[in-house]
Formats: C-alpha cells, structure tokens, sequence
C-alpha cells in the first residue's frame, strides 16, 4: 500500500480577494441606502411629532372644559406665536390652580395656526366657560409643511381632530314625537 503524501492529494485552490473598486461600489450602496433611510425616518418622526403637538394643543382644550366643569370656573387659553414657535398658556383668575397647570407649552412642529373666517394671525384667545362652551366657536386649521389636520372646537365636550375640513353641524331636533302605529298602540 502506497502512501499519499498530503501535498499530492490536495488540488491549489486559488482564493481571490475583493478588489479595492469592488469595496468602493459596496460602500457607496451601503452609504446611498443609509441616507435615504435617515430621510425617510426624520420625515416620519416629523409627522409624528407634529400630530402629538395637535392631539396635545386638543388634550389642552378638553382639560379646560372638564376644569371649567368642575370647579364652576372660566378659564383663558391663550395661544401665541413667539420666537417662531408656537406656543400655549393656560389662564385663569382662580387661586386654586397650580403654577404648573398654567405653565405655558412649545407646540413645536406646528408652523402655522388659523382660525376659519380670519386672516393670518401670532395671537388667538379663546374663553372657555363654565359651561364647558368654547368661544369663539370656531374651526382651526393648523399646518406643518404638506400637512394640514382641522381642530373643530364648536361642539361642546366634543372636540374633533379631522384631516378633512368638517362639515356643517347638523342637530336634527323633531318638533312633534314621532306618531305610533295603531297595531302598536293595540299591543300596548
């Protein structure tokens, strides 16, 4: 029996190596997919941030009318422009109230607040009463970019967020109740 020596039986297997412009052309894809992914994430950040500050400047106004309701008082809600951003306060005259309840808030990525039926404005004011009523009774528009949400504050309790324009508000109130039938009213 013969022996194999272990050079004999092996075959030379050539290992070859990336090259340098193979490496180059990997990493600009890799850089490329990066940078589009980053964009992408800031532009869904962006849009989270700016319905989080529109639900809140919403929590806001729904806070004041269950305070106003439960404490029988009326309450300002202030909202301005300042520095470029927008920003809110809470009022009131009641010594109640805590310092940190009328502590004002950024609304950070919102850039522009109207009101339906006004030119551009930096101020709006809004009373709330004890009622829980909101005056003005109004519709805000409020923006960021391409974005636009409308805020309906004219229901009382019913504070709507909407991406579409709301419609008109329609109270169907019968005058006269509605008549039974004779087959009902045998049953009866």
């Amino acid at each position: 029996m013969g022996r194999i020596s272990s050079q004999e039986g092996r075959e030379k297997i050539k290992v070859k190596a990336f090259t340098l412009l193979e490496l180059c052309v990997c990493l600009a894809i890799l850089v490329l997919a990066a940078t589009v992914t980053g964009w992408k994430i800031k532009e869904f950040v962006d849009r989270y941030r700016f319905t989080l500050n529109v639900e809140k400047l919403a929590g806001e106004f729904r806070e004041l009318q269950i305070s106003a309701l439960a404490h029988r008082s009326d309450f300002y809600l202030k909202i301005d422009r300042k520095n470029g951003r927008w920003t809110l306060q809470k009022l009131t005259d009641e010594p109640f109230v805590s310092k940190q309840f009328m502590q004002p808030i950024i609304l950070g990525t919102i850039e522009k607040i109207t009101l339906e039926g006004t030119s551009e404005k930096n101020a709006f004011s809004f009373f709330v009463h004890s009622s829980g009523r909101i005056e003005p009774q109004a519709i805000l528009k409020i923006e960021r970019k391409n974005q636009v949400v409308w805020l309906d504050l004219r229901s009382v309790l019913q504070i709507k967020i909407s991406k579409q324009y709301p419609g008109e508000i329609i109270f169907e109130v019968p005058i006269y109740p509605e008549k039974k039938n004779e087959n009902q009213q045998s049953k009866l």
